[in-house]
């Protein structure tokens, strides 16, 4: 099975599963002066991957969000290495699975690319970003990323952003 993602998502989870993401927590581990190393959503818990990107009281709803439209089962992740592995969800065919890992992956990049936006924009400006739904911008970069991919994939992507278990995949 070939990656369906580019090969910057690629380098960015291999990244995330290396914990060589700068998050305020390995920032300060590396001798980076940061005013705090707690969670810029939650600030009573220091900013690691796992609890940023599954933990966090902002993210846990994307992951229900996300567990609901793929159809699997509702428990929020436990770390980060156990999501990008994907051992945790049952799905179906290996293509199936592969479309639900490389959305896996899309929505932690979304994640990632949502906080550094909260993080680099001006105070007045971070309540707006707070309430973005990013997981519709996770499920259009989804299909964009899987259909420039596999040529031969049937499913637009109004049927994709209402069930992408419903994906008619031709193996290659």
């Amino acid at each position: 099975m070939a990656f369906m993602s580019p090969k910057k998502l690629n380098i960015f989870i291999w990244r995330l599963h290396l914990n060589k993401i700068p998050t305020l927590s390995n920032l300060a581990d590396r001798g980076v002066i940061v005013n705090n190393d707690q969670c810029i959503f939650f600030q009573s818990v220091i900013e690691d991957i796992d609890h940023l990107f599954t933990t966090c009281c902002y993210t846990t709803p994307l992951w229900r969000s996300f567990n609901n439209w793929w159809g699997l089962n509702n428990e929020t992740p436990s770390g980060v290495n156990n999501v990008i592995s994907g051992r945790n969800f049952q799905i179906g065919s290996d293509a199936l699975k592969l479309m639900c890992l490389t959305s896996i992956y899309v929505l932690l990049w979304s994640i990632w690319k949502w906080r550094n936006k909260v993080v680099h924009s001006p105070a007045q400006w971070r309540s707006v970003i707070l309430n973005e739904d990013i997981l519709v911008s996770e499920k259009l970069l989804a299909h964009l990323w899987i259909s420039n991919r596999k040529k031969r994939w049937s499913i637009s992507l109004e049927e994709w952003k209402q069930d992408p278990g419903a994906s008619r995949l031709v193996e290659e």
